[in-house]
C-alpha cells in the first residue's frame, strides 16, 4: 500500500518527529489548496492544524510517499484513537514547484483547541515543541 501524507509541523525535515518518516520517500514541498488555521498551542507548544476550511492561511509543508507501517506509526504519534488527539483526513495539496494538485493525508487537531501561542501561521518554524513527558 502506497499513500501520500502532507506534514506541516514536527514531522517536517529537521524537526523533532521527522524520524517517524524514516521509511518514507520525500516528494517535495507542497501547500494546502485551501486555507486552514495552523498555530502553536498548549503546554507542549504543539503545531496544530484545525479543520476549518477557508479560515487561516494556505499552509506550507512537505509531502511523502508512505507505506502502511509508517501510517500506523503516524496514527500512534498523532493519537488518532485518543479523544484529545488528531483526526486523519485526506485533502488536496498543491505541489511546489509546478502546481500539481494531489490528495494527501493530513492530521487535523480535534476541537476544541485552546491556549494558542501564535497567530495563524503559513509555515511552521517554531522550535519550542516539547515531547510527551515534558517536565
Amino acid at each position: 500500500m502506497s499513500l501520500v501524507v502532507f506534514v506541516y509541523g514536527t514531522l517536517k525535515r529537521g524537526f523533532a518527529n521527522h524520524d517517524v518518516l524514516s521509511r518514507a520517500r520525500p516528494l517535495g514541498r507542497a501547500r494546502t489548496r485551501e486555507a486552514y488555521p495552523l498555530a502553536v498551542a498548549g503546554p507542549q507548544f504543539l503545531p496544530i492544524l484545525l479543520r476549518r476550511p477557508g479560515e487561516g492561511r494556505r499552509v506550507f509543508g512537505e509531502i511523502y510517499e508512505i507505506d502502511g507501517l509508517t501510517l500506523e506509526a503516524l496514527d500512534e504519534l498523532e493519537g488518532v484513537d485518543h479523544a484529545d488527539g488528531y483526526r486523519r483526513e485526506t485533502i488536496p495539496v498543491v505541489g511546489e514547484p509546478g502546481g500539481a494538485v494531489r490528495d494527501a493525508i493530513v492530521y487535523f487537531k480535534k476541537e476544541p483547541a485552546a491556549g494558542f501561542h501564535t497567530p495563524w501561521l503559513e509555515d511552521y518554524q517554531d522550535r519550542r515543541y516539547r515531547a510527551h513527558g515534558f517536565p
